[in-house]
């Protein structure tokens, strides 16, 4: 996709998934990450996950028992949350995924 394709694409994301509590992920040099919770007006949170070098996995918390899949469409079909909300997303080497609810 062309920039303007993916600045396109943050735009709407922006817009309608990221609400409510921002968490970072910064523990790795190579890897970072966001979610968002969502919003006492039923609107859903998401996650963001960078990679510089290497397939980038992070943990992370988002709304229980919920089916993610990647914006980008870079990583294949949807992933779940479990009964406390916790997911494990990922990303390609040196690429973003952007992770919303079905």
């Amino acid at each position: 996709p062309s920039f303007a394709e993916i600045i396109d694409l943050l735009l709407d994301v922006r817009r309608r998934y990221m609400h409510g509590i921002q968490t970072d992920y910064f523990g790795d040099a190579h890897c970072i990450g966001w979610s968002w919770s969502g919003d006492e007006n039923a609107r859903q949170g998401c996650a963001v996950l960078m990679s510089a070098a290497g397939q980038g996995i992070k943990t992370m918390t988002l709304k229980p028992d919920t089916q993610y899949v990647d914006a980008t469409g870079k990583i294949p079909g949807p992933i779940k949350s479990d009964h406390l909300g916790s997911i494990q997303i990922v990303c390609e080497s040196e690429s973003m995924s952007i992770w919303v609810p079905v």
